[in-house]
């Protein structure tokens, strides 16, 4: 679909195994998606991107770390936001993206709470799951050179993964020129 003015694609609940190469368009969502997802077979073909919203709904951590296939495939993005991450998982994952996507101006993420299976089964499962995503695959050399903005929804100053993720990324990004955090109970 080279001539697609598609701009928007949302998958909510889906199981997907193949995605249309598509050409156009400036953002993608999606959410509840199975584990193992693979970002790059999703933004294969495409040359136009330049913002991507993904919303993890509080649960699982659904793509799969590709390491530096990754960066090709982020390479454009100027946005990144990352919605529905459950307000206790380690954040530093997060910056795996960002390292891969370069060229982002704005990075935002949003914890989600949701307390109703706190100390459950099913809540210990994610935490495990979710340990694919491992910080020590940052490299500490790189910076965020064109980073100017982030935007923390959640935020929780008693949490300390919420105060080594910003830590990080200031640490990181010289040209930071605005930091917003709101407040979690908003």
């Amino acid at each position: 679909m080279p001539n697609s003015k598609l701009r928007f694609v949302e998958l909510n609940s889906c199981y997907v195994k193949t995605f249309l190469a598509l050409r156009n368009y400036a953002l993608f969502a999606t959410s509840r998606i199975q584990s193992g997802f693979k970002l790059t077979d999703l933004l294969h073909g495409t040359a136009n991107v330049q913002d991507i919203a993904l919303d993890f709904q509080g649960e699982v951590i659904w793509i799969t770390p590709e390491g530096k296939k990754l960066r090709s495939a982020l390479n454009k993005i100027t946005k990144l936001f990352l919605h529905g991450i459950y307000v206790k998982f380690d954040l530093l994952w997060t910056l795996v993206l960002l390292e891969s996507a370069p060229s982002v101006k704005v990075f935002g993420v949003k914890v989600w709470n949701h307390a109703c299976d706190e100390g459950t089964e099913n809540r210990k499962q994610l935490y495990e799951r979710n340990d694919l995503w491992d910080a020590a695959q940052l490299d500490g050399s790189i910076h965020y050179l064109q980073l100017e903005r982030l935007e923390f929804g959640g935020f929780n100053q008693i949490i300390r993964e919420h105060l080594d993720f910003i830590r990080a990324i200031i640490e990181r990004a010289p040209n930071l020129k605005s930091v917003i955090l709101e407040d979690r109970s908003l």
